[in-house]
């Protein structure tokens, strides 16, 4: 009377992973390629597996997995995470789009997943670009941003300096006129220091 028993029958489930986008940048580098080589790439890898037996006991405490139904649910959680992390693995670096090792492929997911027996994981099919020429274009692409920023730079600059300058210029030449709208007087005085003869006064009679 002190033990329940409980049976469970651990099935084996498949999930497939599709995978298609393209490299880094991919669209800009092959500008700088002759043909314009696609650097896109699409994977489809299946994964197969199954709850561990020697886990049946922890999926019943810690989820209260006690039938087939719960077990099946708990699994289809389980194998739907184990295959997000398979996507995030290939996807992590161009390498790993290229290598697609099955064991290696396996391995992740089981070390990430140990109450998952990973009975497999397979490529059903891959279409991977050249990383080679990829890399090749990311460099002829590196080597003109830099030959780029050397011959625009300077002008950059220049033209900048040029437009402070200017901006000093403009704003000197409105405080001047704030003064002189203050003190009309100061434009005679300004003209006596540079050696031009002030602004003739206009002298009004009283009977005007």
């Amino acid at each position: 009377t002190n033990v329940r028993l409980i049976v469970l029958k651990p099935v084996e489930v498949e999930r497939t992973v599709e995978l298609s986008g393209e490299l880094p940048s991919a669209s800009t580098y092959a500008e700088f390629m002759a043909g314009t080589p696609d650097f896109s790439f699409a994977i489809s890898v299946r994964l197969f597996a199954a709850p561990k037996a020697g886990y049946l006991p922890e999926l019943y405490r810690r989820w209260g997995v006690e039938d087939d139904e719960a077990l099946a649910a708990w699994l289809d959680d389980e194998i739907d995470l184990a295959a997000a992390d398979l996507r995030a693995s290939i996807v992590s670096s161009a390498e790993g789009l290229l290598s697609l090792d099955e064991a290696e492929l396996a391995g992740v997911v089981a070390a990430r997943h140990p109450a998952l027996d990973v009975r497999g994981v397979s490529v059903v099919s891959s279409r991977v670009p050249d990383l080679g020429l990829y890399e090749e274009a990311r460099r002829l692409y590196a080597a003109y941003m830099q030959a780029y920023r050397a011959s625009v730079e300077p002008a950059l600059a220049d033209a900048s300096a040029t437009a402070a300058g200017e901006q000093v210029r403009m704003e000197s030449l409105a405080r001047y006129g704030e003064l002189l709208e203050r003190y009309p007087g100061l434009i005679d005085y300004l003209a006596i220091e540079a050696g031009i003869a002030p602004r003739p006064r206009v002298i009004q009679s009283a009977g005007n």
